[in-house]
């Protein structure tokens, strides 16, 4: 008796979408081509595989999965099965169960790859390959190596778009990213889904700047207690004369000494001045901050303990290339001279002072403003007929800077 039966897929099969799977049938006493069917169960609708095709004798249709006679592509789903019929509708068989249509294997998330090293805070875009044009959003999650928590980095994302920039390390959930190696998930609707390569996320880059010039510039004032003893003398230079070059010395000194015309008064002022190459910085600003470590403090008269608090009073921005004690410049902050802060500036009251200059650095490394350096000045610059003190020496002094890279 003639017959003819659905072989596969019959029931239960995964067929990846855009890759080539046979249709096969077994056909009894049967010479008439057949029609294929596929019959979308879920929504009652069919689409014509092939109109005509040959019975035998290969009993079987290479199909490349989803692509229909129309031209079109049927989308992903569990509900589908096929159906084979003779041309003149006498002998039809339908597979036994559905099959799925899936696009698991297709897919694919292109970067990051194994080989890509992502600086937290840097702007990177992840980029996938959708080819069996999987309609919807998606969402993307960060997983960490050997965890099965991810964290989102993207919602409501569109599948079809095929890239997402993403600020390394920020997550929806502001969860906190530690340097390490990671994947990128990328689910679709009906759970599909894919994973990149391991990849690893770094440190921002980090830049540790030793200014160029870190000196003290000295300005004194010398005076006679009695003015038919002489004139008064004003003289400026680098001070200490014989100081390391990586140190700066901040502050004031007032002497008193002597009698009649021999005694006098001497006042100093010590300005701290620095300047920065900034050449080889490469890329986006983070953050900048100036980081100073003082070593000493010497106070006489009104404080007269030893190594404590903060002589320099503030630091202002030179408006001109550094030539003297006098070098113009404007106010950038005003310095704690004990634990506490300013606008800028974070003092712990004992040896670490950091000040954030991001906004400074950023108009140098953009060109707004003219890279000339910064300056020091102490808490108090004027003259006064006294044997007053306060000198604090600052050792090292950094520029510690903070990049992400340009994509």
């Amino acid at each position: 008796m003639p017959s003819l039966k659905v072989k596969m897929p019959n029931g239960g099969e995964d067929y990846p979408l855009n890759e080539t799977r046979p249709i096969t049938w077994r056909s009894e006493l049967l010479t008439s081509n057949i029609k294929i069917i596929l019959d979308d169960k879920k929504t009652n609708k069919t689409f014509t595989i092939e109109n005509s095709h040959s019975i035998s004798p290969e009993f079987a249709y290479q199909w490349k999965v989803g692509k229909v006679k129309d031209g079109g592509t049927v989308p992903v789903g569990h509900d589908y099965a096929i159906r084979v019929k003779t041309l003149t509708g006498h002998y039809v068989d339908d597979s036994d169960n559905t099959f799925s249509i899936s696009a698991k294997k297709i897919l694919k998330i292109i970067n990051p790859c194994q080989l890509n090293v992502w600086s937290l805070e840097s702007s990177r875009l992840i980029t996938w390959e959708n080819p069996g044009n999987i309609p919807g959003n998606c969402q993307l999650l960060l997983l960490a190596k050997n965890s099965s928590n991810g964290h989102i980095i993207g919602d409501h994302v569109s599948i079809n778009a095929l890239k997402y920039l993403w600020n390394v390390g920020n997550t929806q959930d502001h969860a906190h990213v530690d340097p390490g190696q990671y994947s990128i998930v990328l689910i679709a609707a009906g759970n599909l889904h894919a994973e990149s390569q391991l990849f690893t996320i770094s440190p921002p880059a980090t830049y540790s700047i030793t200014p160029g010039i870190i000196n003290s510039y000295w300005y004194s004032h010398y005076r006679w207690e009695n003015p038919l003893c002489g004139a008064s003398l004003d003289k400026h230079g680098y001070a200490p004369e014989d100081a390391d070059p990586t140190t700066m010395r901040v502050g004031y000194q007032n002497d008193y000494s002597g009698n009649f015309c021999l005694r006098h008064y001497l006042g100093h002022a010590f300005r701290g001045f620095l300047t920065f190459d900034l050449s080889q910085v490469k890329g986006v600003l983070v953050e900048a901050k100036l980081l100073l470590t003082r070593q000493s403090t010497t106070k006489w008269q009104g404080d007269t303990a030893s190594n404590v608090g903060c002589c320099a009073g503030s630091i202002s921005i030179l408006d001109a290339p550094f030539s003297d004690f006098n070098t113009p410049a404007h106010l950038y902050d005003q310095l704690p001279q004990s634990a506490g802060s300013t606008t800028h500036t974070q003092y712990d009251g004992g040896k670490n002072l950091v000040i954030d200059v991001t906004t400074v650095v950023k108009d140098w490394l953009e060109g707004k403003q003219p890279n000339y350096g910064l300056t020091f000045r102490g808490c108090n610059e004027n003259y006064h007929h006294d044997n007053d003190r306060c000198i604090t020496i600052f050792h090292p002094v950094v520029l510690s800077i903070k990049m992400k890279p340009t994509i």
